[in-house]
């Protein structure tokens, strides 16, 4: 007699061990935690998640790249790659259709000043014949035409790729922002005085006469160290601030592994009252969480922040933005992206539950 629930076993088993023997790329991660998938020893990618385009991840550049490593840079909406000594930025040519890339000349530049487009045609046009070898493992994403056509688009503004979710921030003036800056901290003034040495040389003739009647003179010079005291006013700020703000790790598997180092270093002159706030935004920037404290800080301190919430985060991104505040209306604010995952065993459990669910039907 024919199983109907033997057969349809059979089938998901050999289903699943057909995508267990598919060769793909290999899924590892850097120093800083960030994923990339390995094709082989010369080219890194980024995990890609296609959707009418390409987008990479992570977008900030890397802390400790390695040979072959590319991103994407999210404020210039452009992909650089890194060949083991400079970033260079990668342009698309569609009259050779080959993947060329030019040199960035500094980091710390906006992009109008670096390279126009024509410098970057003639550029991209004079190393085709350089960038034809370290290329060939990038010639993976534009092996045609479309391909190359579509992922030329990526800088596109109106096909930006996602980048961290948009929070709603309080608007400023623009009167706002200019009094903020013209506002300069209290400063504490105090006379100071030092004595200033000099040596000061003087001299003298002493003259004598010998047996025959001759005057002789000689002249003789002492120095003598004159010191005369010298004041200025030095000025130092009352309040004075450095302040930091890094999260442990920036994808987890669950929400109570979020932790983060908030570091005070005061160079001011007396210790200071700061107020500090935790807040967590979702992806579509809606206030899900709100803790506030605050600390003294003389020298220097360091606020460990835990999430203790009893509303565990579902699996998505999320932004920890730190606020703080002292002094004269002084304001502060730090953001950190992070994502929950979830994990191998996470994966397995759900997917037994939904097997074992099935089966009993």
């Amino acid at each position: 007699m024919f199983n109907k629930k033997l057969f349809i076993l059979s089938i998901i088993l050999i289903f699943l061990f057909g995508i267990i023997n598919l060769k793909a790329f290999s899924y590892g991660e850097d120093n800083l935690g960030n994923s990339y998938y390995e094709s082989n020893e010369n080219l890194k990618v980024p995990s890609i998640e296609i959707n009418n385009l390409i987008t990479l991840k992570p977008w900030v550049e890397p802390v400790n790249p390695t040979l072959g490593m590319i991103y994407l840079d999210v404020e210039t909406n452009r992909l650089k790659f890194y060949d083991g000594e400079k970033w260079y930025f990668i342009s698309l040519s569609e009259k050779s259709k080959e993947v060329a890339k030019e040199e960035i000349i500094s980091p710390s530049v906006d992009t109008s000043e670096t390279i126009s487009e024509e410098e970057s045609t003639a550029i991209s046009e004079a190393e085709i014949t350089e960038s034809t070898n370290e290329s060939s493992s990038s010639t993976e994403v534009s092996s045609s035409e479309e391909n190359v056509s579509e992922s030329a688009e990526i800088t596109e503004p109106s096909q930006a790729p996602e980048t961290s979710p948009e929070i709603p921030s309080e608007e400023k003036t623009k009167d706002e922002k200019e009094s903020k800056e013209e506002k300069s901290p209290k400063e504490e003034c105090s006379e100071e005085c030092n004595p200033v040495c000099e040596d000061v040389e003087s001299c003298s003739q002493d003259c004598s006469t010998d047996e025959e009647g001759n005057e002789i003179c000689e002249e003789s010079c002492t120095s003598e160290e004159v010191c005369e005291e010298v004041c200025e006013e030095v000025c130092a700020p009352e309040e004075l601030f450095d302040i930091t703000f890094n999260l442990d790790k920036s994808i987890i598997t669950n929400s109570s592994l979020l932790s983060g180092v908030v570091t005070f270093e005061s160079f001011g002159l007396i210790p200071t009252l700061v107020n500090v706030t935790f807040i967590i935004f979702n992806e579509d920037g809606k206030e899900i969480y709100i803790e506030k404290s605050s600390l003294v800080v003389s020298t220097e301190e360091l606020l460990r922040w835990n999430y203790d919430s009893l509303q565990d985060l579902e699996y998505g991104k999320y932004v920890a933005i730190v606020q703080t505040s002292y002094g004269d209306n002084v304001f502060d604010e730090f953001r950190q992206d992070f994502e929950i995952k979830p994990s191998f065993l996470d994966k397995f459990n759900s997917w037994l539950k939904n097997f074992l669910k099935f089966w009993r039907f």
